[in-house]
């Protein structure tokens, strides 16, 4: 029995029903990966790919409640005939059907034995999986929840995929993709799902009424005096160690030494760690050659010390071959002395044990108190308030009713302080070792074991069973108002665990990744039947470093330095959060534009002192009260559904622009006068035919003049940052659709900000494959050179101008053709650039002088990748 009897019983969603109108286009390649956010019924979209694909499946998830969730939908609403299920379903490897649902840990155990069984270690010749799946014919193989594909999971499903048909295709669904992974990590991930195809973003779901209207705020915290007193330890050492460093006689001959060098191009491969070992060199009184520092920095000098600096250089020293080992044995007994090493790194500015205690500040408990006061203020009755976090401490349950403080932000400690300041709030407790429910709820037909908190109305509860019981009973009062604030485990509540009613979140979990916060949001932005108007509030907890925290006290004049700007945040903390936001979308607090980054949370402006801190917090929290407000900005982005999600690269400061644009300005007038004055003179000449010297004069007069025009339209091209940039991108677009690696029929968008700081640029009327595709190659084209496969060179009578160069995007660098259609491109309304492949004998050189005087090597700033909705189709 095959497909013929399996059919979708619903409507699809007219973004479901965009992703399957152009599903075969995407799977060219043999995979197609969805990025959808959580509600937009990922599980239906992926049945229905697999039932179009025709052939026997296994379908990969990461826990056994999700497995489960598929074999439903497929009964539900893809079968007429629910007895034709068994025949068509399979939850066990070993007995794979048409449809086979098993969870990664099952695949990885069944892979393990098989290689085992290979090995002769054990006799498992009745588990061969892959005799059973060939047999099956298996030829797609579905991965929901992709982005827990990593470390072992993947390998082997690495290894069962290798095993299989050459041509077996791979759907991926995820709703968070591991943007925050390392580097190779990543990369892993992407050869497995291959690119992202196309995204459901949230507000095609708030506009569809499939996921509730809401925003983000974030509150401001300091760390107490105890976590002060570690950092003030922790800078004491670090500076001393630095000045015990300092005191070593071989930094002056290594000083010497790069003074004496005259190899800049092999110090400008790591520019960055030079110009830190020159900052750390000056700041024990060496005297540094100009010319070095002028080579290294571009003549714009050496910037201030910082311990990071230190940090980076010491780390430099102890990796390279700048010390003999002699010299790096006495660097680090140094560093251990003052214990700034640890796990063979340098941690001059803060080490792991610090960082964790700033993500956990202990401070963030009077940020919950002061963010549960207003909400139930403001909600009453209706609030239905979730706190996560990642620690129990269940042993701490002897501190409740007690006058003791906490020292850490854990379950136990996020009750007390709330259940201190509101005994008429019902609070819970739920995690997978420690439940709390308040003595009144009725117990009586479930099978459990109760023991009352002294000094409270509240008992601990032991449910007899699985977890799932207690989690599902603990639901349930949540849902019914029997309890009003539940505090509960990311592990067991942050992915997975399905509870509308949430319209208020805490995200107090420091511990985990971008996917794993992006999970926890999702929980409370589910549409609830029973309150149709529900939107919800998410917080962000954020612990601020006190500015004399990064003092280093033994310099008064570095100390001054670092004290002396208000307009720096200084924050470990804000600084994950900010990487995490710029996959978050919502309304920004000023235009109302829904957009990602956390730019829109306008609130957070300087001055970042106490007083300004405080400042923040007031209107996060004046804000929040306005859930109204949250709504309407919703609705009039999103309601008539005509509008559409675009991805736009933020490219900031006119440097990255290879060109003078005031100077652009300025010869177009000039040239415009002068076609003028020409044109007037050639009129002139015309009328005066009857001599020889008039009509050789009008002649040559009128090639001027067309050599003008080419001249004034190739500068209109670049007379502003905006049009520079947009000449750039419509050479790219025009080179990716010519080499068939986008769809034809976009258009290429540019807009500049009043203030000239950056230039937004978009891929209109483009799917978003071809937009990320598009803004990819943009962004590795305008950022500085790295180690492309070829780079592009402006060439002219006199030789290569290395200042007007770029990396070739690496979409276009994997073929010597693509990269000649760029070049022709560029020819055209750029300049004449060659392109040079750079993994011959002098492509190394040829990197390293680009690298060093291209325009855009000069500013460093990232450029923002923002999602945003645009009322233009």
């Amino acid at each position: 029995m095959g497909f013929e009897r399996v059919h979708f019983k619903g409507q699809f969603r007219t973004y479901q029903q965009r992703v399957l109108d152009n599903a075969d286009q995407y799977l060219r390649d043999g995979r197609i990966h969805i990025v959808a956010a959580p509600g937009s019924g990922k599980t239906v979209l992926g049945l229905e790919l697999i039932r179009r694909l025709g052939e026997p499946c296994i379908v990969l998830s990461p826990t056994t409640a999700i497995r489960e969730q598929w074999g439903e939908r497929f009964r539900n609403l893809f079968l007429d005939d629910a007895s034709d299920f068994d025949a068509l379903y399979s939850g066990d490897l070993h007995r794979a059907q048409l449809l086979t649902s098993i969870t990664y840990q099952a695949l990885f155990t069944a892979v393990e034995k098989h290689a085992l069984e290979d090995n002769g270690d054990v006799d498992c010749s009745d588990v061969d999986i892959f005799a059973t799946v060939k047999q099956c014919k298996v030829k797609t193989i579905c991965l929901d929840e992709a982005h827990h594909l990593k470390n072992e999971w993947q390998k082997a499903l690495e290894k069962f995929i290798a095993a299989l048909d050459r041509d077996v295709r791979i759907i991926s669904l995820t709703a968070t993709p591991p943007y925050d992974a390392e580097g190779s990590e990543w990369e892993r991930y992407r050869a497995m799902c291959g690119e992202i195809d196309e995204e459901i973003f949230v507000p095609e779901l708030v506009g569809q009424n499939t996921l509730c209207p809401h925003q983000d705020y974030v509150y401001f915290n300091y760390p107490t005096e105890q976590e002060i007193a570690s950092f003030t330890e922790h800078k004491k050492r670090a500076a001393q160690a630095v000045d015990a460093l300092g005191a070593l006689p071989f930094f002056g001959a290594l000083c010497t030494h790069l003074n004496d060098s005259k190899d800049y191009e092999a110090m400008f491969a790591n520019a960055s760690e030079y110009v830190a070992l020159l900052v750390l060199l000056r700041h024990w009184g060496h005297q540094l050659d100009k010319k070095l520092i002028a080579q290294l920095t571009a003549k714009r000098g050496l910037p201030p010390f910082s311990m990071k600096y230190a940090e980076v250089a010491l780390q430099f020293l102890l990796d390279g071959e700048l010390l003999t080992q002699e010299q790096k044995d006495e660097v680090l007994e140094v560093l251990r002395q003052h214990g700034v090493y640890e796990k063979r790194r340098v941690t001059l500015a803060l080490n792991e044990k610090l960082k964790r205690s700033l993500l956990s500040s202990v401070g963030k408990l009077e940020s919950i108190r002061q963010i549960a006061k207003r909400e139930i203020a403001t909600m009453g009755a209706d609030l239905r308030m979730l706190v996560l976090t990642d620690y129990i401490k269940k042993e701490t349950l002897g501190s409740i009713a007690q006058a003791e403080q906490f020292h850490s932000v854990n379950v136990v400690s996020i009750f007390e302080v709330l259940r201190r300041d509101h005994p008429d709030v019902p609070i819970g407790v739920l995690s997978g070792a420690l439940v709390i429910l308040p003595c009144n709820i009725d117990l009586s037909n479930v099978k459990c074991k109760t023991v009352p908190i002294p000094g409270t109305e509240y008992c601990t509860v032991e449910f007899a069973g699985a977890v799932h019981r207690a989690v599902d009973f603990v639901g349930k009062l949540f849902e019914r108002g029997e309890l009003r604030i539940l505090v509960g485990t990311k592990s067991l509540l942050g992915e997975g665990w399905d509870s509308p009613c949430i319209n208020t979140l805490i995200l107090a979990s420091f511990v985990g990744s971008f996917v794993l916060s992006n999970q926890m949001r999702g929980r409370a932005i589910r549409i609830d039947k029973n309150a149709p108007d529900k939107s919800a509030n998410i917080w962000h907890l954020v612990t601020v470093e006190p500015e004399y925290l990064l003092k280093d006290k033994e310099s008064e004049r570095i100390a001054a330095y670092l004290a002396q700007d208000k307009n720096v945040l200084n924050s470990y903390d804000y600084e994950v959060l900010t990487r995490r936001f710029d996959a978050f979308m919502g309304p920004h607090y000023e235009t109302g534009t829904v957009e990602s980054g956390i730019e829109r949370l306008s609130a957070i402006k300087p001055p970042f002192d106490a007083k300004g801190i405080a400042c923040i917090n007031a209107e996060m929290l004046e804000r929040a009260s306005h859930r109204n407000r949250v709504k309407e900005a919703w609705q009039g982005e999103v309601a008539d559904g005509s509008f559409a999600v675009a991805v736009e690269t933020e490219v900031p400061g006119e440097k990255r622009v290879p060109v003078a644009t005031f100077w652009n300005f300025a010869l177009t007038a000039l040239l415009s006068v002068l076609v003028m004055i020409l044109t007037q003179v050639f009129v002139n000449c015309l009328q005066r035919v009857q001599t020889l010297s008039a009509l050789a004069a009008a002649l040559l007069i009128a090639l001027l003049l067309v050599a003008l025009f080419f001249l004034i339209k190739k500068l209109m091209l670049h007379i502003n940052p905006a049009r520079s940039i947009k000449t750039l991108g419509i050479a790219v677009y025009k080179t990716l659709r010519d080499c068939d690696l986008i769809a034809p029929s976009a258009k290429v968008h540019t807009h500049m900000d009043k203030g000239l700081a950056s230039v937004s640029l978009q891929l209109r009327n483009a799917s978003i494959h071809d937009q990320n595709v598009f803004n990819t190659a943009m962004a590795e084209m305008l950022s500085p050179i790295e180690n492309p496969r070829y780079i592009l060179i402006s060439k002219g009578r006199f030789g290569y101008r290395y200042g007007l160069s770029f990396a070739c995007p690496s979409v276009l660098g994997k073929k010597k053709e693509y990269v000649e259609v760029l070049a022709g491109y560029l020819k055209k309304t750029v300049g004449n650039f060659e392109p040079i492949y750079t993994h011959r004998e002098d492509g190394r050189r040829l990197i390293l002088k680009c690298r060093k005087q291209s325009y855009i090597t000069f500013n460093k700033k990232v450029m923002d990748k923002k999602y945003k909705v645009s009322h233009w189709k």
